[in-house]
């Protein structure tokens, strides 16, 4: 079976296609033109890293007996649904790319590829309150203890396990790159440079990234999504500030966090796979569109959760931290993104342009 680096998704698995094809071209499976081609038989090193993945399920027929066995879906739906391994690939397709790749697993453990399979340690109570980021708790049971029981010492969290999800996720920012700010101008007037960045130290409002009066400076990759992220008005005035890094930052890139390969060294499949759906939940709430008059009170499991990356001790430099920000989607512009530095200083403003806004676009969705 021919198939192409754009049959999957996974990076990992789509970096191993491109060392090991010979050829590009259209490929009969999922119809990408110029891609990287690869017969099945030659997927040796393919096969190892799926097959190890295969081998923490049971069918279901060899499960404990217990209403979560209602659950239990294919492997092919679990490599989708789970792990988002597959790209624009029929199921059938999907289907018949595990049997061709995982041929021993086809040959010698036929339930996996025919029955409905589970992993069972997502089962064990105990297991699961080991290696998870909430302890067992579920990302509501998470929200409800840091916004109503205990805002500061929630007691919950693994903070060894999200330091190292955040490990898999570091992004190295080169001195030089630029980035954007907007602030609306009520009385009409430029902003001096000094006005640009963040708020002065105590005066900074409740944000996605910071707590009230918590230092801290967002900015936008662009000058377009920057102005969206203000909510200009139509005939509003804003002023865009051109940012400039003046060196060498890492920061941890949360869009990536429900990206991380299974495949990559230092991750354990089952711990990971308790803990997707978590990662997935935190993914969904930095990139919550939230409205003017939405209460602050929504802010404050992502306040935490950036809190605890702001503190993680540098890996190379004793007395340092490791992150100088985080990197999240924007909620307004589908390319665009935000960089939330917890070191404000660490950017000079460099050029103001003056805009009127005099045209907005709206969509609307009707609700049901």
């Amino acid at each position: 079976m021919i198939i192409c680096d754009h049959c999957f998704r996974d990076t990992e698995l789509q970096a191993m296609i491109r060392s090991k094809s010979v050829e590009t071209g259209t490929c009969p499976t999922c119809h990408t033109e110029n891609a990287h081609l690869l017969d099945t038989v030659n997927a040796s090193d393919l096969s190892q890293y799926l097959e190890s993945l295969l081998s923490i399920y049971r069918p279901v027929s060899q499960l404990p007996d217990g209403p979560y066995k209602d659950t239990c879906v294919s492997i092919t739906e679990e490599l989708s649904d789970r792990w988002h391994l597959f790209g624009n690939v029929q199921s059938r397709d999907k289907r018949r790319m595990i049997r061709e790749i995982c041929h021993d697993t086809a040959t010698g453990n036929t339930g996996i590829l025919d029955e409905r399979v589970g992993i069972p340690e997502l089962y064990d109570r105990d297991y699961v309150a080991r290696h998870s980021l909430f302890s067992g708790h579920s990302w509501k049971d998470f929200v409800k203890q840091v916004k109503f029981v205990s805002r500061y010492h929630p007691g919950i969290i693994n903070e060894e396990l999200m330091q190292k999800y955040c490990s898999f996720i570091r992004r190295v920012i080169r001195e030089g790159s630029e980035f954007y700010r907007a602030r609306l101008s009520e009385n009409k007037e430029r902003f001096d440079k000094d006005s640009m960045g963040a708020p002065p130290e105590g005066k900074s409002s409740d944000g996605r990234a910071n707590a009230r009066g918590i230092y801290c400076l967002y900015l936008a990759n662009d000058s377009e999504t920057a102005l969206h992220e203000i909510r200009a008005s139509q005939f509003d005035y804003a002023c865009i500030g051109k940012f400039r890094l003046t060196r060498d930052i890492v920061v941890a890139d949360l869009r990536r966090i429900t990206e991380i390969s299974p495949f990559l060294s230092g991750i354990d499949f089952i711990e990971h796979a308790i803990n997707r759906e978590q990662l997935e939940k935190l993914n969904e709430e930095m990139g919550k569109t939230l409205r003017r008059n939405d209460d602050t009170l929504d802010y404050v499991t992502t306040q935490y959760l950036v809190d605890l990356i702001r503190s993680f001790p540098s890996s190379s430099e004793e007395g340092q931290h490791e992150y100088a920000g985080i990197i999240y989607n924007s909620t307004t512009t589908r390319d665009g993104y935000n960089l939330a530095i917890f070191e404000p200083d660490l950017f000079q403003c460099e050029s103001i342009d003056m805009y009127r806004i005099d045209e907005l676009n709206y969509k609307k969705y009707k609700m049901e």
